[in-house]
């Protein structure tokens, strides 16, 4: 009978496959930090966007509707590092908005508003739902790192952004 000679030899990794191996992941980390954090600005501008824009179709559809007898609007408040946006409604016959009405929203501290509109407030006319402009406005959406998107209003109400 033959027996058998346990081996003792162990299979492991040499140092220069682990340096490689550590050098490949710091190189795809290298690549990928960039890409994610560019992911994540273009998010949270796309998300900025869509809510100004939900903001401003809300308070047209309002003012078409004729929501509480009303004029609606939106008054961008642009103070640096507290910007905000308020939704607003001028009941029928008031001279001015009423503030127990209005809706408050607040931008991110890395988002910066800028825009064409005269005294930053935009309404729309009650029951047709036309802006109280008479050309092209843009509200411009920047981030601090200095990717930007903008949003339009046309004279007839059309919004959009690119």
């Amino acid at each position: 009978m033959r027996s058998r000679v346990a081996s003792n030899t162990k299979r492991a990794f040499t140092l220069t496959e682990l340096l490689i191996t550590l050098a490949l992941l710091g190189m795809i980390a290298v690549i990928a930090v960039p890409v994610v954090s560019n992911l994540q600005v273009s998010s949270q501008l796309d998300d900025v966007v869509t809510e100004i824009k939900m903001a401003l179709h809300t308070t047209r559809t309002r003012s078409v509707a004729r929501v509480g007898n009303a004029t609606h609007g939106i008054l961008f408040v642009l103070t640096p590092g507290a910007e905000t946006y308020t939704l607003y409604q001028i009941p029928d016959g008031a001279s001015a908005r009423n503030p127990a009405l209005d809706e408050v929203r607040r931008i991110p501290r890395s988002i910066t508003l800028s825009t064409t509109i005269p005294a930053s407030d935009i309404n729309f006319s009650r029951g047709v739902g036309a802006p109280n402009i008479s050309a092209l406005q843009t509200i411009t959406v920047a981030h601090t790192s200095g990717s930007v998107r903008t949003i339009t209003i046309t004279p007839t109400g059309l919004i959009d952004a690119q």
